[in-house]
């Protein structure tokens, strides 16, 4: 979500340009902090959203998923 010179939702936008299907994990550990709409995360088709902290335990699970779908 925060990166320097753009953040991650306009990142996005600009893959989706370029490829629509492609499945996009967001990990961040500001989204709470910025209070991120959830509709906004929608419409850019976010596969998933990764808080942080978390244990790369689940990670596995998370993306198999979001390749089936």
């Amino acid at each position: 979500m925060r990166t320097p010179g753009l953040d991650g939702l306009e990142l996005i936008k600009r893959i989706r340009q370029y490829n629509k299907r492609v499945k996009i994990i967001l990990v961040s550990g500001f989204l709470a902090e910025e209070n991120t709409n959830n509709n906004e995360i929608k419409d850019v088709g976010i596969s998933v959203v990764i808080e942080k902290p978390f244990h790369f335990k689940e990670l596995r699970p998370i993306i198999k998923r979001v390749l089936v779908e």
